[in-house]
């Protein structure tokens, strides 16, 4: 598979994964809001509503088009910028499996997440490899990118979907 193809991989696979989500997380997040004490819910920062759920992941769907759009591999921060996006995407892999664990069932996204996520990055990061367009501590750099993506990033991008949901 050429450069450029796996490169597009990155966001349509996202969207693939986002959508999944968009059609079953609203209801459970609708389902938690509603099942939480009165007095614990407006502890609980940020209260997430399903229309804030939507706009965060129409922003991280775009967000990985843009960048995508004029990426190229080999001479350019756009294609590091997206193993980055999908090192976060493969630690959502391992946050889906955590949650489908600790509900003890179908969590949204999972399905897409270990059938799609999981053996893309894999796939992906093997490809970066052995073609040698890393060097192993740029692919620890790349991971500890997606990390940060995936624990500070998100967080912020709900927050934001947050704010214009008030809208």
């Amino acid at each position: 598979m050429n450069q450029r193809t796996l490169l597009w991989l990155v966001p349509i696979l996202i969207t693939i994964h986002n959508v999944e989500e968009a059609l079953f997380m609203p209801a459970m997040i609708e389902a938690r809001n509603a099942a939480l004490p009165k007095g614990l819910s407006g502890w609980i920062a940020p209260m997430t509503s399903a229309r804030q759920l939507l706009i965060g992941l129409l922003i991280v769907t775009v967000i990985p088009y843009l960048i995508a759009w004029k990426a190229d591999w080999e001479r350019g921060l756009k294609g590091k910028m997206l193993l980055c996006v999908q090192a976060a995407m493969l630690i959502n892999v391992l946050a889906h499996l955590g949650m489908t664990i600790f509900i003890g069932g179908y969590s949204p996204g999972v399905v897409t997440a270990v059938l799609f996520n999981l053996p893309f990055s894999l796939y992906l990061f093997h490809c970066v490899r052995q073609a040698g367009w890393m060097s192993k501590s740029g692919m620890i750099r790349i991971g500890c990118i997606g990390l940060l993506l995936h624990a500070v990033a998100l967080p912020v991008i709900i927050l934001l979907a947050g704010m214009l949901a008030r809208y």
